[in-house]
């Protein structure tokens, strides 16, 4: 039997999770850096579909059938891009709460480290499966790693949400 097609389906649904799970958590914990993060992944998709109209560099022989360019990847942009939004943006995020008569910063990201470590290990399957599965070459998918940090740096710097320079 041919593992190609559940590794497939596999990647599709761990994007979907990702994006889905960390927008909850965002939701849940920081609604205001909801949009940021909605902005985010409309940026990082656009922006690696641009590259790939641009590079126009074939993917790898495979027994699928990829429509597009290879370079870079847009599923491990997305991914990258989630996991280092989260990671970079919302643990650097304090929030502020008034409390007998002071500020009390507290971190709403600290969940301890198992749901980073799921949240990384997650990202780090998309790419690694999108060479698995034939999709992309690894540089194609290290250059959407790269894209997606990149992204997500900007929002470390400038809340859309709050139009403000942190």
């Amino acid at each position: 039997m041919n593992a190609l097609p559940i590794l497939f389906a596999l990647n599709s649904f761990l994007i979907f999770f990702l994006v889905l799970i960390v927008g909850v958590l965002i939701y849940k914990s920081k609604p205001a850096r909801l949009f940021d993060y909605a902005v985010m992944l409309v940026l990082t998709s656009g922006i690696a579909e641009v590259i790939k109209y641009f590079v126009n560099k074939p993917r790898p022989e495979s027994i699928y059938v990829f429509e597009g360019s290879g370079f870079p990847s847009t599923h491990s942009a997305v991914a990258a891009g989630v996991v280092f939004f989260y990671l970079l943006v919302c643990h650097s995020l304090p929030n502020t709460m008034k409390g007998v008569g002071e500020a009390i910063r507290i971190n709403t990201y600290k969940r301890g480290g198992i749901v980073s470590f799921f949240i990384i290990l997650t990202g780090l399957a998309v790419a690694w499966l999108r060479v698995l599965i034939g999709a992309h070459y690894p540089i194609d998918v290290f250059a959407g790693i790269i894209l997606g940090l990149s992204i997500s740096l900007v929002f470390v710097f400038y809340d859309i949400s709050g139009r403000r320079v942190r």
